[in-house]
């Protein structure tokens, strides 16, 4: 009987096994959903560092999440979270909030960001283990990109008149001078370190707990020992500091000198350039003038003095403007230089010839026996060309103001020195004209829009030289053959100004 029952017993054996593998599997074999749904499930008691999951660690971006918990226990979310993305679970504190909570397809550092915000949370993740924190400190270290430089920029623009006149009286003479001065002065101090550490102690010392906070300026980054909260605002802090400092604009500058016709004597007709680019709107920043409106700009009068014009959309460009200047006079392109500078820091562009005179000075000494002449002779530079500071501003929607400050200078001739020491000792020495056309402002652009600034018109003469080929070079005769007349020349000067904002 025993042989029958073995034999009977080994032929039931493989389908008591297919049986029992077709039947209902235990719900509580690693089913993280109806755990972390339910609320109830036990989280076990600690989490080996040297188990690691079954299934791989799932690519954080590329994987989301849907989170659906109503007063859940923070430790049960945490495991479920760490399960369904392949990872082990390490909590080093103890954790015994209970938190609602529910999101939609985020990734699991977008959803721990998200619970961080109900209760203080901090973690890594490291060999395929999420390990959490609560609120106890810890320190974290924040790279800030920046040059340990501090930058001092003056800038004065100023204007003196003085008149002097010598009295004679019973007491003597004097002298009764009456003066002007007008005195534009810009002061600009980029201390980018000094303003970090003093917003950094002020916003962690707002908080409370004692957070510690070291900066290293020359490696550029702030280390913080804190709570989660002190992390936190750090963080925002450094995030919007960065997305502001970091910006750059690139100013495209044309400065234009057009020699006027006759019948444009008054200057550049602004009305016709208005009725070929209907983009022409917003009216004069530096005169008087009030801002107009589009309907308006077809009435624009000619410019009797220093304004500016912004072309409202980038379909404007310099090639456009300058066709459209060529009517009213033969254009000069003086210099197109271009800058990039950094959001509020100030940038200079010079493009100039240094030329060179001298002062003499002469001074006699007699004595019985000669009269001796010392002369000493100092030499000097003057800049002729074009000096251009610009320190742009750049707002959240890439607006520019700028503060630009362009001058240009040029030689218009010499003059002898009228010490008469010199005419004494027959030395002739010539003294440089300098004519400086400068301009300050402060002017609010669209990125890529284009500013015109204009209206500064000179008067000039200049000599012409007529004459017959050949018969005007005779010797004595060649003077009936030729005319030398004077032309009075009037110019303007314009400049363009082109902001495009990089991030």
């Amino acid at each position: 009987m025993s042989f029958w029952f073995l034999l009977r017993f080994l032929l039931c054996l493989p389908f008591s096994c297919l049986v029992y593998g077709c039947g209902t599997p235990d719900s509580s074999s690693n089913n993280e959903l109806l755990d972390w749904l339910s609320g109830d499930a036990a989280v076990p008691a600690a989490v080996s560092t040297k188990s690691a999951p079954s299934a791989a660690p799932i690519d954080d971006q590329a994987h989301t999440l849907s989170v659906n918990a109503v007063d859940m226990a923070l430790p049960t979310l945490l495991y479920a979270l760490a399960t369904d993305a392949g990872l082990g679970l390490e909590l080093h504190d103890e954790l015994d909030a209970r938190v609602t909570f529910r999101s939609q397809d985020l990734s699991l550092d977008a959803t721990l960001s998200r619970l961080s915000s109900q209760t203080p949370l901090h973690w890594e993740i490291e060999f395929s283990v999420l390990h959490i924190w609560g609120a106890t400190p810890y320190t974290d270290t924040y790279p800030v990109n920046y040059l340990n430089l501090n930058r001092r920029m003056v800038s004065t623009v100023g204007l003196a008149t003085q008149v002097g006149t010598i009295n004679s009286t019973t007491q003597g003479a004097g002298l009764v001078a009456n003066s002007s001065e007008t005195r534009i002065e810009n002061a600009v101090d980029h201390t980018f370190w000094s303003s970090v550490e003093s917003d950094v102690e002020k916003l962690l010392s707002a908080l409370g707990g004692n957070p510690i906070a070291t900066i290293n300026r020359d490696a550029g980054f702030i280390t913080l020992y804190g709570s989660h909260e002190a992390h936190a605002a750090l963080d925002q802090y450094l995030q919007r500091l960065a997305s502001q400092s970091e910006k750059q604009v690139l100013i495209q500058a044309s400065v234009l000198e057009v020699v006027l016709r006759e019948e444009f004597s008054a200057g550049v007709d602004w009305q016709v350039i208005g009725q070929r680019l209907p983009s022409l709107n917003a009216a004069s920043v530096l005169t008087q003038s009030p801002v107009l409106s589009e309907e308006t700009v077809d009435r624009l009068p000619a410019p009797t003095g220093l304004m500016s014009w912004v072309f409202q959309d980038g379909s404007t460009d310099v090639a456009t403007t300058l066709s459209l200047l060529e009517q009213f006079g033969d254009v000069n392109i003086i210099s197109r230089p271009q800058l990039l500078a950094l959001n509020n820091q100030s940038a200079v562009l010079k493009v100039v010839d240094n030329r060179v005179y001298f002062t003499v000075q002469v001074e006699r000494r007699s004595s019985d026996s000669r009269d001796e002449v010392v002369t000493q002779t100092e030499i000097k530079t003057v800049p002729v060309g074009l000096v251009m500071n610009v320190t742009p501003f750049i707002s959240d929607d890439n607006a520019v103001m700028l503060n630009i400050r362009p001058t240009l200078s040029r030689i218009l001739g010499f003059v002898n020195d009228p010490n008469p020491e010199l005419a004494a000792a027959n030395v002739t020495n010539g003294v440089p004209e300098i004519q400086v056309r400068e301009m300050e402002s402060l002017l609010r652009i669209e990125n890529g829009e284009t500013a015109v600034i204009g209206g500064l018109i000179q008067d000039s003469k200049d000599t012409v030289e007529n004459q017959i080929p050949f018969l005007g070079d005779v010797p004595l005769l060649g003077r009936f053959f030729r005319s030398i007349k004077e032309v009075n020349r009037k110019s303007e000067l314009i400049i363009l100004l082109h902001p495009m904002v990089s991030t």
